[in-house]
């Protein structure tokens, strides 16, 4: 009897718990996710200013809100939570994962937070904008991740999770929101099997092989064995080329600015045609770079390359996309297939 009242109590304190969902008998949410003004508070002003902009509302907890649904043995209620739960997927769920978080504590750096999330739903496409957005300070879990390390995001289901953004500069701000953006839409992109399996056809048989066994690249070739910071990565033709934060001075350099700075051309017009010929060169076999740890060899596999194709398309857009390779008849075919699923599909304006 004593076993049968354990188990009973189990039950009861795991329903008492409820996962992110919205159910008949769950916790009432017809109006939990609604942002109230509160003018003398401006963390809520401010909330209510983007729930009103944006119909996007934003949390600094997990907890949405919680309702006593009885009481246990002893007289004491059991209460049901409806939390934000990043475990859910769209069908499924897994609660392999154990997510923490660590809490925004001042008015200041929630603030800071709503301004950054002001700017990414600014940025952001209205199809793409999330249901909810929880912003903490920051978020671990166990067993632990690197790619929580590596990234400031995690998209679930019904809930987009920031963290790590309320100490950023104007121009961190924008660049981070952008980096998240990319992000998503190539999770979106991966996520349509279709869509990659066309992609990947285009250029099939060049991934992961050198650029010298394709042949047709002898001017890339002549440059990169000329000087090492001259590579298929680093052709400096404007954003997303432009190399990673830290690297030196001589390396931030346009590829153009570079090549005459160390005389390595007559003229500004010569840089140009070299670099333009580069271009030209691998983009007949549909790339628009080179493997990111092996610069004299094309792209690893398809989804490599499609991550490069999707920087470069939001960043640069479909005027200077087409200036650029509107001559690469493979790239071109690899862009319109990416450009019509963004516009269309995710509502990207580019």
């Amino acid at each position: 009897m004593k076993k049968l009242w354990l188990l009973l109590i189990s039950v009861l304190m795991l329903t008492a718990c409820s996962e992110d969902k919205i159910s008949g008998d769950g916790v009432d949410l017809t109006n939990v996710f609604e942002i109230t003004d509160d003018p003398n508070d401006p963390v809520q002003h401010e909330r209510y200013q983007i729930f009103k902009e944006y119909n996007v509302p934003v949390l600094f907890n997990d907890t949405i809100a919680k309702r006593q649904i009885g009481t246990d043995l002893y007289g004491k209620p059991v209460m049901q939570y409806e939390t934000v739960d990043l475990n859910w997927d769209f069908d499924s769920y897994s609660n392999s994962v154990h997510y923490v978080y660590d809490y925004l504590k001042t008015d200041e750096s929630k603030m800071d937070a709503l301004r950054f999330v002001r700017k990414f739903l600014e940025m952001c496409s209205k199809r793409m904008r999330p249901f909810s957005i929880m912003v903490a300070n920051n978020l671990t879990s166990k067993p632990e991740s690197s790619s929580l390390a590596e990234k400031q995001y995690v998209s679930g289901f019904r809930t987009l999770v920031f963290y790590n953004v309320s100490n950023l500069s104007d121009d961190d701000i924008k660049t981070t929101a952008r980096d998240v953006i990319y992000d998503m839409v190539a999770q979106k992109v991966k996520a349509n099997k279709d869509l990659c399996s066309m992609f990947e056809a285009v250029s099939s048989k060049y991934y992961y092989r050198t650029w010298e066994e394709l042949g047709g690249c002898s001017t890339s070739l002549e440059w990169m064995r000329k000087n090492n910071i001259v590579n298929l990565n680093k052709l400096f033709y404007g954003l997303p080329y432009k190399t990673e934060k830290g690297s030196t001075n001589s390396n931030k350099l346009d590829f153009v600015d570079f090549v005459m700075l160390r005389k390595m051309v007559a003229d500004k017009e010569e840089a140009e045609s070299v670099r333009s010929t580069m271009v030209q060169e691998i983009g007949n076999y549909g790339f628009i770079r080179a493997n990111k740890d092996l610069p004299f060899s094309t792209p690893t596999d398809a989804e490599e390359d499609r991550n490069y194709f999707v920087q470069a398309i939001l960043t640069v857009g479909d005027e200077v996309f087409n200036e650029r390779y509107g001559r690469c008849a493979l790239v071109m075919e690899k862009y319109e297939l990416l450009k019509d699923f963004m516009v269309n599909e995710l509502g990207l304006e580019l």
